[in-house]
């Protein structure tokens, strides 16, 4: 039996529950925040101490370092003693550091959270939540940062619906064709 699934799981809706779990889970559960420009991943290191206060915060770095300070960024998260990393640089970039990186931060998990840092941090508002309903908060995104949001939306989602719609063409013809084998052979 198929149910629809309503709940909307992009990682600026996961943080309050994260950070829930975090303040009821015995152990040393702390955050380590990284990512976004200067002074964005402190002010939601502020925003989860008011809202988590048992929620400990290891650290932040903002996302604008150079190659050459990596490592000692690397080595401040590895000394900090966190076992969860937020990596706030965007996709794919966030999801590629991570591949690379995590070995050498000594986090158990790493989650890369695109723009979470710019909401909790007041930088950049949420879309309203009747907008969030429909499935159209890129929308809103879209409207609020067209030069830097453009590229991931417009074209990002009209190569992402061209890919689908391949498969979609590809499994169906293959789905016929082992169809008409399977028909012929009885």
């Amino acid at each position: 039996m198929r149910q629809a699934f309503r709940e909307n799981l992009c990682g600026t809706d996961f943080l309050p529950h994260l950070c829930k779990k975090l303040q009821t889970t015995p152990g040393n559960n702390a955050l380590y925040l990284l990512g976004a420009r200067p002074g964005v991943a402190q002010k939601v290191a502020r925003w989860i101490t008011r809202h988590y206060p048992d929620v400990k915060i290891a650290g932040w770095q903002h996302g604008y370092y150079s190659c050459e300070e990596e490592p000692e960024v690397l080595s401040r998260i590895k000394s900090s003693g966190a076992n969860i990393l937020l990596v706030a640089f965007g996709a794919p970039r966030q999801d590629v550091w991570i591949h690379k990186k995590l070995p050498e931060t000594g986090v158990k998990l790493a989650m890369g959270v695109g723009g979470l840092f710019d909401f909790y941090s007041g930088r950049i508002p949420r879309a309203p939540i009747w907008v969030r309903e429909l499935g159209m908060e890129w929308v809103y995104r879209l409207a609020q940062e067209p030069r830097r949001m453009w590229r991931r939306y417009v074209l990002g989602n009209g190569l992402f619906l061209i890919r689908v719609m391949r498969q979609a063409v590809t499994h169906r013809s293959t789905f016929l064709q082992r169809d008409s084998h399977s028909t012929l052979s009885q």
